[in-house]
Formats: structure tokens, C-alpha cells, sequence
């Protein structure tokens, strides 16, 4: 579902009891004014469909657009909506609500007329050519903002040092979880009322030699849980054991009971098996003689869902699957590699989200309800790291690879695909969170070499209903985002 606008009502205006124009009104955002063009002084202000099956503002045949050159849906986007005016026989648009104005042409041509039904909208061209919009009328109002803190959880890099902080952020500001004397992780938080937990590693484990690099330590699987409020003083525990390497990806948390999933190194130190902790305790989703994954957990009631991927015991393709309280249901034939990255349950059917590897390595983006697919994207190097769905309407986040061969985080919803990293070259969807009205996305940046070190550039990025939110770092440079979740506050504190 597109978060924007909707149209609510078209209004005439009248003058000296002719009807010169229409009010068109929407559910969030300033009306617009559209006149006839009877008395030779309006533009052609018009409606069109474009490739994409979206009906657009035009303004003298051409598309109206932002200031980032973005077409203006007449649904609205991002609560956008033209609005315009006549100021010293002039035409003046403006993209923000009437902050600022940007001259057009002389107010002249010919105008649309408008006509309206219960159902549908209906934009008459001077030409004649009727285009019929549906009117949404009996929709339920966009939802409010709702006062909320949003976490985030990531790395920081050590100054002086090539590791890691495990660090969780609060509207930006960075608590570290771990001392930083050795690599730690964060890649997912969720939150339960007062209570904040966050899962990833340290490398705390075995020390291993292997003869081609340094000596390390393997990572080990942990959990930190706070409560609001109280991020300082976080509790630790660890997961896994030390004598392979472990991580959990995903962070889950009902009826008291505490769920991640995730994978560690299988015995034979090629493969990694699938892995799902209940309170701590680990259990095993694969058996480790094939290549698996797990992505995500959810649970509803007393069933535990976790997605993921599996090898097929041929060693190639692979399985999208999710395990139902640990039992495997398999949404693919493995030929294509494939796999869930995402979950969600909505009134009774089971979302899954994720991609199929179709061609030439590219990716095509998958969405299952209760099993059945459905693709939202071609071939275009899609990953998945979100999902949200109420009452039908859906919100897929992740990224692909759009036709200038750059890195993109989107979200795609029914109405299509929109790109939030607009001027980023490779940038990784990485999280997502809606609260209300509110949606939250995060990314990572990799934004090249510093040319004076000659070390890489790594940016994380918070975009809030599609605007970047500043995170306070003490490495600037090198720090990454890989979850978010929303906790609500009463106070909005």
C-alpha cells in the first residue's frame, strides 16, 4: 500500500454563479485548484497514465515533478501534492505545501473539466478525452503518527583499530553493547513493551589457525536485552558455545519467550546449518550435510515460524523454506536458489517474502502468501529485508539494481516500486519499521575509499516517510545499520 494520499472530494468553484474550477481534496495534504480554462487564463494543468499503470500530474502536456524530478501520482506520494497559483499573471507551483514557489508560464491556455461520481473522479482533456481515476471515498483515514522511539542495531568501528563495537542506536544515538576490545555485532532488535533485545556476535570464541590468515576467534552468538531507558546498563548473554562459529540474524519475542534465528559453521566447516534459540537454547533446523540458512523468525500464538534457505542434497540450487515449529515446508523445487527473507502474519495468512535467482545471476523479488507466489519485480537484482503487511496491503523493503547498474534501497508496494536512496550509487536495504503513519527504512552505503588512507567508506542511513535522519557515530566513516523496530512510548519521550 502506497503511504500517500488519496483524493476525498472534488469541489466547483464558483464566480458570479459560474462554475471557473474545481477544489480537489485530499486526505493529508493541502487541496489544489485547478481551473477550467474558460477565461483564457489557466494552463493546462491534465492527468496521464503512464508505463507503469499510475496516473500522473501534468502541467502544458508535460510531467509535473519535484524538485529531485520525481512525477507526482494523482494518489500523492510521500503526502506530496502540487499547488499552485496566479501571482502578477504568472503561474508559481510549489512542491512543499507552500514554503517555497517556482515560477512557470504566463497564465494562459486551456484548462480540464472536471466530473465526479460516487466511485470515480473524471478529468475531461480540452481534446475530449475522458480519464477516469478512482475515487477513494469510504477509505479509512491515514493513519496518525503515534508517539514511538526508534532502535536501531549495528557496528561501530573501533577507533585506531580494524573491529568492531556492537552498537545499538535510540533515535540516533549510539549506546555501545560491547567494550571494544574485540569484534562485535549487532544485525537485529526487536522490541516487547519496556523491553529492548538485540542479537549478534562476538569474537570471543575458539582461537583458530588455520595458515592463511592471522589467528582469530570465532564468533559467538549473543543477546542483549534492556529496558527502555535503560540501554547503559544492558544485560549480556551468550548463545552459543565457542567451538564453531555462530550468529542470529533475526530476534523474535512472544508470551514471555524469547526466539532468534540464525545459523552456525557445520561440521565439516564448508557448510552452515539453520538454527532457531527459544530463551537461549539452540536448536537445530538442519542437519549440516547441505548448505542452510535462516533469515527470519515470527511468532503467532504458540507457532514459531522461521524462513530461510536449504541446499538440496545435489549441492546445487536451493530451497526457500520455512520451518513451522521446526518442521521444514518447502516454497521452491531448489533448481533456482531461492529463499525467505522476511515474514509477517496478517489476519490469519502467512506473508513471506524474499527472491529467486532466475538468470545470469539476477534476482527476481518473491512474494508468498500462504505459499502461493507472486513476483513484484523482473530481473533486477532484488534483495529483501522487510516486510510489513495490515490488513491485505503490503510493504516490501530491500534493494535492486537499477538500469544505471547502482545499488538501491526500495520499497515496493501494489502501486509499484518507489526508490528511497535517490542520489546514493550502491546503497543495501537493510531494515524496515512502520509505527502509524510512520515508515521507517535503514541502508548501508559503501561509498568508495578514502584516497588519503586508502580505507573504505561505510555510511549506515535512516530515511523516515522518506527523509534521511541524522545518527550520531564515533566512526563516521565506517559504521553500518543492519535492524530496526519501533518501541511506542506514551510520552513520546
Amino acid at each position: 500500500m502506497r503511504r500517500g494520499d488519496y483524493i476525498t472530494s472534488v469541489e466547483p468553484l464558483t464566480e458570479n454563479g459560474a462554475v471557473v474550477g474545481y477544489t480537489i481534496k485530499f486526505a493529508k495534504s493541502t487541496p489544489i485548484v485547478i481551473y477550467n480554462g474558460e477565461d483564457g487564463t489557466s494552463p493546462v494543468v491534465s492527468v496521464k497514465q503512464d508505463t507503469d499503470g499510475v496516473y500522473y500530474w501534468t502541467l502544458d502536456g508535460e510531467w509535473l515533478t519535484d524538485g529531485a524530478g520525481n512525477k507526482l501520482p494523482v494518489s500523492g506520494k510521500d503526502g506530496i501534492t502540487p499547488k499552485l497559483k496566479i501571482e502578477e499573471e504568472y503561474w508559481y507551483i510549489s512542491y512543499d505545501n507552500g514554503k517555497t514557489w517556482t515560477m512557470l508560464d504566463k497564465a494562459t491556455g486551456d484548462g480540464i473539466q472536471i466530473e465526479m461520481d460516487e466511485n470515480y473522479v473524471y478529468f475531461i482533456l480540452p481534446d475530449g478525452t475522458k480519464i477516469t481515476v478512482p475515487l477513494a471515498a469510504g477509505q479509512p483515514e491515514p493513519e496518525p503518527s503515534v508517539p514511538h522511539i526508534l532502535y536501531a542495531a549495528g557496528q561501530e568501528r573501533v577507533p585506531g583499530q580494524d573491529y568492531y563495537y556492537a552498537t545499538v542506536w535510540k533515535d540516533g544515538k549510539p549506546f555501545r553493547l560491547s567494550d571494544g576490545t574485540t569484534d562485535g555485532f549487532c544485525n537485529a532488535v526487536c522490541v516487547d513493551g519496556e523491553n529492548v533485545y538485540v542479537v549478534g556476535c562476538e569474537a570471543t570464541g575458539n582461537l583458530v589457525d588455520d595458515g592463511f590468515y592471522e589467528p582469530y576467534r570465532l564468533n559467538v552468538a549473543t543477546m542483549w536485552q534492556f529496558r527502555i531507558g535503560e540501554e547503559s546498563s544492558a544485560a549480556r548473554t551468550v548463545l552459543s558455545n565457542g567451538e564453531r562459529a555462530a550468529s542470529p540474524v533475526a530476534v523474535a519475542v512472544s508470551n514471555g519467550n524469547v526466539y532468534a534465528a540464525g545459523h552456525e559453521t557445520a561440521d565439516n566447516n564448508f557448510d552452515r546449518r539453520a538454527v532457531c534459540w527459544k530463551n537461549g537454547t539452540m536448536e537445530y533446523l538442519t542437519d549440516g550435510t547441505t548448505d542452510a540458512l535462516a533469515y527470519c523468525v515470527m511468532v503467532d500464538g504458540s507457532d514459531v515460524y522461521v524462513g530461510g534457505y536449504v541446499q538440496p542434497a545435489s549441492k546445487t540450487g536451493g530451497i526457500a523454506c520455512i520451518w513451522k515449529n521446526g518442521v521444514m515446508q518447502s516454497l521452491t523445487d531448489g533448481v533456482n536458489v531461492a529463499k525467505v527473507n522476511a515474514l509477517c502474519m496478517d489476519n490469519g495468512v502467512l506473508y513471506a517474502a524474499g527472491a529467486e535467482m532466475v538468470s545470469g545471476g539476477r534476482w527476481k523479488g518473491v512474494l508468498w502468501k500462504d505459499g502461493e507466489p507472486t513476483y513484484f519485480t523482473d530481473e533486477v537484482g532484488t534483495e529483501v529485508t522487510g516486510l510489513y503487511v495490515k490488513d491485505g496491503k503490503y510493504i516490501i523493503e530491500g534493494n535492486m539494481t537499477d538500469e544505471n547498474g547502482n545499488i538501491v534501497v526500495c520499497t515496493w508496494t501494489e502501486g509499484g516500486v518507489e526508490v528511497i536512496s535517490k542520489v546514493l550509487a550502491f546503497c543495501q536495504g537493510t531494515g524496515l519499521a512502520v509505527v502509524g503513519g510512520d515508515i521507517y527504512v535503514a541502508g548501508n552505503e559503501a561509498a568508495g575509499f578514502d584516497m588519503d588512507t586508502y580505507e573504505e567508506l561505510n555510511y549506515a542511513h535512516i530515511w523516515k516517510n522518506g527523509e534521511m535522519q541524522p545518527i550520531e557515530t564515533i566512526s563516521p566513516n565506517d559504521f553500518s545499520i543492519w535492524g530496526i523496530a519501533c518501541a511506542l512510548t506514551g510520552s513520546g519521550e
